[in-house]
């Protein structure tokens, strides 16, 4: 899977099994997605897709229906000018279904959409980070069982840790 920057859609790539890939097609999803994953939304054990959409200001989300077909995209607005960089999942407020974490540069912030399990999300939080943040990540960094945040910023050359990010 490929967030094409520069263009409208995400492609999807089908493994052959010996490590390499054929094209499966492409979705649109709206103008310069810049980051991608996979993931099961609405826990159905098939294998959904978020995307963060930078000039669409928006986060999109296409659940699976097998076989490399999905339904019509959610589109998630994150507030005009925001320019979305990095989408992660994973559970941040404890309640066992997925959420999203993505890193905005317009506003130098990291927000969270807290899913539903069903593929449904809420209402954009937020938490200011003060610079731009590159790349997002998720984990437990300091071994309390909740998911932390990472993120980098190319501009001010360094690395920011938010732990416990409280939706």
């Amino acid at each position: 899977m490929v967030a094409d920057y520069g263009a409208d859609s995400v492609s999807l790539y089908r493994g052959i099994g010996d490590g390499t890939f054929v094209p499966a097609g492409s979705i649109v999803v709206g103008n310069n997605p810049r980051s991608v994953i996979v993931e099961d939304f609405n826990s159905d054990g098939k294998p959904d897709i978020a995307t963060a959409v930078a000039s669409d200001d928006t986060l999109v989300v296409l659940l699976s229906q097998g076989n490399f077909a999905f339904s019509a995209p959610l589109v998630i607005a994150l507030g005009t000018g925001n320019f979305p960089l990095s989408v992660q999942a994973g559970d941040l407020n404890g309640d066992g279904k997925l959420d999203l974490a993505c890193g905005r540069d317009g506003n130098l912030d990291v927000c969270v959409v807290l899913g539903d399990g069903q593929g449904g999300f809420g209402p954009v939080l937020s938490s200011t980070l003060g610079c731009i943040p590159e790349e997002v990540r998720l984990g437990d960094l300091n071994g309390d069982s909740k998911l932390d945040v990472v993120a980098t910023s190319w501009m001010d050359a360094r690395l920011i840790r938010r732990c416990r990010l409280r939706a």
